[in-house]
């Protein structure tokens, strides 16, 4: 979803977002993407969106992050030119208006927020999670029944439970 731009100067939601599903779609190999987003979504990349300080972030910039992490220079160059931006647009009609996604509780009852994160449709309860103080990657590893040590493991396979919806988070 690209629905941040309100909160910047440069569209650099959409302009990520699109580069993201170009990446996707045209390179074989997922770790480059996933290398990708940790850079661009790192603390000392990521511009603060919604801040008075905002520091735009070019293009230049996002493409070497993508090449820094092993996208081909092909897909790269074509990564930026928005070819997913209608695509983009009708995901952010669609995407809040769906039930399922909405917070269950708190100020934001009824409204979807990020991060929304979903196990098998069930979307975990990020009320929840900060009234129990838990880091967002504990919640989440906790309610796939996986310790973080297991996690890369060949053979390592989450467990949600009978009920097919993530186990509750519990406090560390």
């Amino acid at each position: 979803m690209s629905f941040m731009d309100q909160l910047s100067t440069d569209e650099y939601s959409s302009r990520v977002s699109g580069s993201i599903a170009y990446i996707a779609s045209h390179d074989d190999n997922p770790d480059h993407l996933l290398s990708y987003m940790e850079a661009i979504y790192a603390e000392d990349f990521q511009p603060k969106e919604g801040t008075t300080n905002y520091q735009p972030v070019s293009d230049a910039k996002l493409k070497a992050q993508a090449l820094k992490a092993g996208v081909p220079t092909a897909i790269v160059d074509k990564a930026f030119v928005r070819q997913y931006q209608k695509w983009l647009d009708a995901v952010n009609d669609y995407t809040p208006k769906r039930p399922e996604l909405w917070n269950t509780e708190g100020s934001n009852k009824g409204a979807m927020t990020t991060p929304t994160v979903t196990i098998n449709g069930k979307a975990l309860n990020m009320v929840q999670i900060a009234q129990l103080g838990i880091p967002l990657k504990s919640a989440v590893l906790q309610s796939l029944g996986l310790a973080e040590s297991a996690v890369g493991s060949q053979g390592a396979m989450p467990s949600i439970g009978a009920a097919g919806k993530p186990l509750a988070p519990k406090a560390s």
